[in-house]
């Protein structure tokens, strides 16, 4: 396409529409790699100069008659902005895109233009799933991919918002004067008005990006049927209109103004574009249909052989979550890994040393046995605070972890926590009850599993030694509770003095469906998103604000 070596003998046909059908052959592809030509330099049009860091690709010819002129026709993204295609089904509209984005992906490398392309329509953006600049291709079924797109554009643009600000706040000055860089982004997203009515809230989010991305680099290529099937907002955000076959002459008029009785000949890829005046242009074609998708896979193949980067991936939930995910934030119980944030899949840490209970429920006991599993394994790769688990149930069939176990004897287990606050208590009074004086005194973290039981088990000098144990450290936090329990087994005690000073119940985790009917854990917030979730998630709440995430799964 842009950068091919060419016969000589090569014969532009403009009657059946293949005006710069360039790579007309593997065999030519071959050569030019055999050549070893670096197709992001070699640029072989006579006219046409790269500019770095300024997407400007190469998409076909424009014929000007009352000039007596034709000239090649670029798509000027950077400097232009936004782009909205016109076409029906059969118009020439995919071959269109797929020209575009070949043309990018052979001129421009992954630091200077990150694509990703949703394609609503034939699907034939899956074609450049693997080339280095091209981050994602979403498909009408990847609701949740969109949404994360939406997500990171929302992200990105307030990112380069302040980045850019000494710059004459814009893009092309920040490259020109800051010395230093950051990709293009072009979305392209083809049949916009099947994004429209399916997912109308979200196209909403993403107009803004619509709208202002232009000047922080974020540009858009927008395909739709006719003039009716786009919001006049999302017309008036787009700089540059572009038509192919429409269903009625008139509709040419309406779009781009005067045109001088100016109709695109009916040819695959023919259209008109407003430049200095309404031209006609053929679209040009990486090959015939034949070769082309093996000449895409070929160039891609190119493309990563030369180790260019590969453009940032639309972020994902994983379906597993590993516990070495987190190896480099998990430094002790104030940052113990859960997992990952529904909302911006951004890791999840819990601190459990901010209380001195830490609360974690679910509608059955049972529901919590892979949460605990994987949490157990967190708890054994930290060695800088001590921790036990007592079980109060037979919760567990087998305990195989490297952890300190009890499951009997619990007045006893009282007994060796008392000693441990005795020591506390003992330093305080030493250092004039300085907090300060613990900075060097490990945390312990018990986990006890059954709280009802457990509690109900120790004889009534122990409940009041364990009521002491907490009311000490409620300011000192060096002794922590975790108590897994059904909601019911909390509430029996919630209007005794000992659980309204000690237990904390605006901050918890809940594990599973049914928050919104509890009322262990306070929520400042209630909405569908919290109750409707599986035994795979969990809501982690923080001064009664709830937040979703996936917990870890990578033992079941």
């Amino acid at each position: 396409f842009v950068n091919a070596v060419y016969p000589e003998n090569t014969k532009y046909d403009y009657k059946d529409g293949s005006v710069f059908s360039y790579h007309n052959t593997v065999e030519g592809y071959k050569l030019l790699a055999e050549k070893e030509i670096d197709i992001l330099d070699s640029v072989c049009f006579d006219n046409y100069v790269k500019e770095n860091f300024v997407i400007n690709p190469v998409i076909g010819e424009y014929d000007d008659p009352s000039e007596q002129k034709q000239g090649l026709l670029t798509m000027p993204i950077t400097r232009g902005g936004n782009v909205l295609l016109y076409g029906l089904a059969d118009s020439g509209r995919d071959e269109f895109l797929q020209s575009f984005v070949y043309s990018v992906i052979t001129n421009y490398d992954s630091s200077e233009a990150n694509l990703y392309l949703v394609d609503f329509g034939a699907e034939t953006l899956t074609n450049f799933v693997d080339a280095p600049q091209v981050g994602d291709v979403i498909l009408n079924s990847d609701e949740e991919k969109l949404n994360n797109l939406v997500k990171m554009l929302l992200g990105e643009m307030n990112k380069r918002k302040k980045k850019f600000v000494s710059y004459n706040g814009n893009y092309i000055d920040y490259i020109k004067l800051s010395g230093k860089t950051v990709p293009n982004i072009v979305v392209v997203i083809n049949v916009i008005e099947i994004f429209n009515d399916n997912s109308l809230e979200l196209f909403d989010k993403l107009f803004p990006v619509i709208r202002d991305g232009a000047k922080y680099g974020i540009n858009f290529v927008l395909t739709t049927t006719n003039q009716n099937s786009v919001r006049f907002k999302v017309v008036q955000s787009c700089k540059q209109l572009v038509c192919l076959q429409l269903a009625n002459d008139n509709e040419y008029r309406d779009i781009l103004g005067k045109t001088n009785g100016v109709i695109p000949s009916k040819y695959l890829g023919r259209g008109l574009i407003r430049l200095d005046k309404v031209c006609e242009f053929q679209t040009a074609f990486i090959s015939n249909d034949e070769n082309k998708y093996k000449i895409i896979q070929e160039t891609i193949k190119l493309l990563n052989s030369k180790g260019i980067k590969k453009a940032q991936r639309v972020p994902m939930m994983p379906d597993i979550i590993k516990l070495d995910t987190f190896n480099d934030y998990y430094s002790g119980i104030d940052s113990v890994p859960l997992g990952i944030t529904k909302e911006n899949l951004k890791y999840s840490l819990y601190d459990f040393s901010r209380n001195v209970v830490n609360l974690i429920s679910s509608n059955e006991i049972r529901n919590t046995k892979r949460f605990m599993r994987n949490y157990l394994k967190i708890l054994e790769m930290d060695n800088t605070f001590g921790k036990i688990v007592i079980d109060a149930g037979n919760y567990f069939e087998e305990f195989n972890y490297n952890i300190k176990y009890v499951n009997s004897e619990f007045d006893k287990f009282i007994d060796t926590l008392k000693i441990v606050d005795d020591k506390i208590q003992e330093i305080l009074k030493q250092n004039n009850m300085n907090v300060r004086a613990l900075k060097d005194v490990a945390n312990n973290l018990c986990v006890i599993v059954g709280f009802e039981k457990f509690y109900n088990k120790l004889d009534e000098e122990h409940k009041k030694i364990f009521k002491e144990i907490l009311s000490n450290n409620k300011e000192v936090l060096k002794i922590n509770f975790v108590l897994i329990d059904v909601p019911s087994s909390f509430k029996k005690y919630e209007y005794e003095e000992w659980y309204k000073n000690n237990f904390d119940t605006d901050d918890g985790i809940w594990i599973g469906i049914g928050v919104t009917q509890q009322f262990v854990i306070k929520l400042l917030v209630q909405n569908a998103k919290i109750s409707s979730i599986d035994n795979d998630y969990a809501i982690i709440v923080r001064n009664g604000m709830p937040e979703i995430i996936k917990l870890i799964n990578e033992f079941k």
